[in-house]
């Protein structure tokens, strides 16, 4: 875990890093999957379906106290940007 002070000079400007992405999966998602071996979708602690997957992030300003991230996605050779 990252304290403060180290984490000021991670964030800099123009850096990507990747870390693991998970958000609840729809129950389409669930519907349009279950026939495929993806393991993406996990069993959480309460039975909900819970989707991972590896995001990318830039980081693209940097402030005193709070820094400006967004999702890195391509999407047939088009870089998408989606701010989180």
């Amino acid at each position: 875990m990252r304290t403060k002070g180290t984490a000021h000079s991670f964030f800099i400007k123009g850096r990507v890093f990747s870390m693991l992405w998970s958000e609840t999966a729809s129950a389409t998602m669930q519907v349009a999957r279950a026939g495929t071996e993806n393991s993406a979708i996990t069993v959480g602690r309460f039975g909900q379906g819970i989707y991972s997957q590896i995001r990318r992030f830039i980081v693209m300003k940097v402030n005193r106290e709070r820094h400006f991230v967004y999702a890195w996605s391509v999407y047939r050779a088009i870089l998408k940007l989606t701010r989180i």
